[in-house]
């Protein structure tokens, strides 16, 4: 028997919240006469000009925080309040945040990069970035001592949230445009997995493989990789992430060139 160590989520639930308080403002104004609706949305989506000549370049992080649509907000929102309180509970609180934040910002960049569309929304982005982490964690832990069905059910979990993200991107909005789109999902999901692989998914060990175990039976994990490692894997992250932005910015911006075309 084995003691796993977890954190309590704090952050995919206050996250979740973060999406709700965006939601219903927005709600309200449109219900006052305020606005159309849209005044905080407009605020925080990511607008490809606004990014590239504007220089409002905080947009590719929170464009995680709003939803395009009632469906894209109640799956996110779940999504968060499920499997994403489970992935931080695993993660850590500062690993969670590291991978949905820099994740959505990838989907966005890539978004920005290979997506014909000009407004973007990364909150499912995000999310795929943490299956993406917690796939690679389950992957790395061979559960087959202490959670026999960990693995099984987090990659039906993930899979059921992944098939609706990827409706939503298959459904183009009026004018043929997907602000939820494939390519963010894509490149939100390999950020998570290699930021996983780098060191922010756990890896345990139960140290000596004969030991004798305690009087309770019972041995405690640890996490192999804790420690600095975690912190230069999401200053590194980060790093990539603003490096990767300001090449998409130059080329459309310094040399006005459509990065698809040169990749």
């Amino acid at each position: 028997m084995y003691n796993v160590p977890t954190v309590e989520p704090t952050v995919a639930y206050f996250i979740a919240f973060a999406h709700c308080a965006a939601f219903a403002t927005d709600l309200a104004l449109l219900r006052s006469g305020t606005s159309n609706g849209g005044d905080l949305f407009i605020r925080l989506a990511l607008f490809d000009n606004a990014v590239v000549y504007g220089s409002q370049w905080m947009r590719t992080f929170t464009a995680c925080f709003v939803d395009f649509g009632l469906l894209h907000f109640a799956l996110v929102n779940v999504g968060l309040v499920t499997i994403g309180a489970e992935a931080e509970a695993l993660l850590g609180t500062r690993p969670f945040l590291a991978v949905y934040a820099l994740s959505a910002a990838m989907g966005g960049i890539g978004s920005m990069a290979f997506d014909p569309t000009t407004l973007h929304v990364t909150s499912s982005d995000g999310l795929m970035g943490v299956f993406g982490a917690l796939l690679l964690y389950s992957a790395l832990n061979v559960e087959n001592e202490w959670n026999l069905r960990g693995f099984t059910v987090r990659l039906l979990y993930c899979g059921f949230f992944s098939v609706g993200f990827q409706y939503l991107a298959s459904v183009p909005t009026e004018d043929g445009t997907h602000v939820v789109n494939s390519v963010g999902h894509l490149w939100g999901f390999l950020a998570g997995a290699a930021m996983g692989y780098a060191g922010l998914a756990p890896l345990f060990t139960s140290g000596k493989k004969f030991s004798k175990p305690p009087d309770d039976g019972r041995k405690n994990l640890e996490d192999v990789g804790a420690g600095p490692r975690k912190t230069f894997v999401m200053l590194g992250s980060a790093s990539t992430a603003l490096v990767a932005l300001c090449v998409v910015v130059l080329l459309k911006r310094t040399l006005d060139v459509d990065p698809r075309d040169v990749f």
